[in-house]
């Protein structure tokens, strides 16, 4: 009989979860205020322990939305790319989905471009990495920035690709500087190589919800970069395919990907509801 009650605990936990609360608003208030009129009905006795768990359930998950709720506050708040900001206006991004032609458009881009910088994303230990990166012309890393991003159960590879762009940029506005500072040279055009397709969609089109919060910061940082007369190229370069600039920022990423300093995000919401969901499953397979 016990099995018999965990494995309805269990249906009954993922029905709520995944139905009721997206399609109905069902709030735990509202199922006891119908529970009251059928507990008579409901035999044997020992099936009320259920409802008093779904109950339990459905008040964590509330009190838990509450608490991302007040700490994503100033998140939410924020505005979101607006129209004025508009993607086109600020970057030129080229995804060609050929990967032999990728390969041959970014060597041109390469050698057109006043600064080359490359971004990437990593996953190690269970933690997520980003990193960018020049290189110099023997091919050896001229100046890269990194950082570990978050583990995986609160973080996507996608948004650490974005954190990598945003890096990329913070290296344009730095080696623009030097290279006036050093040799009295103007920087007009830069480019970013990326091997994530789907980052490069998401600020191609920032009305794609996933990492709003990155995307509205790249934006922003590009904007300021474009002020100063510099134009920057977003561009789609396959991954893995023995290309020096991509493999450093990789290993650079890979490198940063263990405990530590975190980029200053708010994790992503659908991983923080992920998260709490797997550890309510986790509490009542125990009991």
């Amino acid at each position: 009989m016990q099995l018999t009650f965990q494995s309805e605990r269990i249906a009954l936990l993922i029905h709520i979860l995944c139905e009721l609360h997206t399609s109905h608003g069902i709030t735990a208030q509202k199922l006891k205020d119908a529970g009251r009129h059928i507990q008579q009905s409901i035999s044997p006795i020992e099936r009320l322990q259920l409802l008093d768990e779904l109950y339990r359930v459905k008040e964590e998950e509330e009190k838990f939305l509450d608490r991302v709720t007040e700490a994503t506050r100033n998140q939410n708040d924020r505005p979101h790319p607006p129209a004025t900001l508009a993607t086109r206006d600020i970057f030129g991004i080229e995804i060609e989905p050929d990967k032999e032609i990728a390969i041959e458009r970014a060597e041109t881009a390469r050698s057109a471009s006043d600064i080359v910088v490359y971004s990437n994303a990593s996953e190690r230990q269970g933690h997520l990495g980003a990193a960018a990166t020049t290189l110099n012309d023997s091919t050896g890393t001229a100046d890269f920035l990194q950082i570990q991003v978050g583990p995986m159960d609160r973080w996507s590879v996608h948004a650490a690709e974005l954190v990598g762009i945003l890096y990329a940029i913070n290296i344009i506005n730095k080696a623009a500087l030097q290279r006036w500072r050093l040799a009295g040279l103007h920087t007009r055009t830069a480019t970013i190589l990326s091997d994530s397709m789907s980052a490069l969609q998401a600020i191609q089109n920032p009305k794609i919800k996933s990492a709003q919060q990155i995307i509205f910061a790249i934006l922003e940082s590009a904007k300021n970069t474009k002020s100063n007369d510099i134009a920057i190229r977003l561009q789609w370069m396959p991954g893995h395919c023995e290309e020096p600039g991509n493999d450093t920022a990789d290993q650079l990423a890979r490198e940063a990907a263990v405990p530590g300093k975190t980029y200053p995000f708010a994790p992503l919401l659908s991983r923080e509801k992920a998260f709490i969901r797997r550890g309510i499953y986790a509490q009542w397979e125990k009991e």
